[in-house]
């Protein structure tokens, strides 16, 4: 009985990507699943993939993404690319803001709920021309 809920406990620790391993690691109790553009053909594939992946799970898993805007934006083939952070912020903290209340509103709408991406960058200039970045990770719990 020991091993069992060890092995659980183990499974809960983890986030795999999608793959022909994911069924058998959900049915043990894997901790989450995080997505990446192959993953995401249009909106009703992904959903559905998403709501097939609850359905499998022992418990409910993290649903996950790393989508931040600029050169990383795994929802390409939903949506029109966004700015980087930190070109978002170069734009003013207002645009950064909103940008960033957008992302998390349409990731929480498809089903997920972890984004790993930062999103907030805060620049202050230190001597010869260093700049100090504070990045904030945001959840969508």
């Amino acid at each position: 009985m020991y091993d069992y809920f060890m092995k659980r406990m183990i499974y809960q620790k983890f986030i795999l990507g999608t793959g022909d391993k994911l069924d058998k690691a959900l049915l043990q109790g894997l901790g989450g699943v995080i997505f990446f553009t192959k993953d995401i053909q249009n909106e009703k594939q992904f959903k559905n993939l998403i709501l097939d992946i609850k359905n499998k799970a022992l418990i409910p898993p993290f649903l996950s993404i790393d989508q931040e805007g600029g050169r990383v934006e795994r929802t390409e083939n939903l949506k029109p690319k966004r700015l980087s952070a930190r070109y978002a912020f170069e734009k003013g903290e207002k645009f950064l803001k909103e940008q960033s209340e957008e992302i998390s509103s349409e990731l929480n709408n498809w089903g997920l709920n972890l984004n790993f991406a930062p999103t907030n960058y805060f620049y202050q200039k230190y001597f010869s021309n260093m700049y100090v970045c504070h990045l904030t990770r945001h959840h969508l719990l």
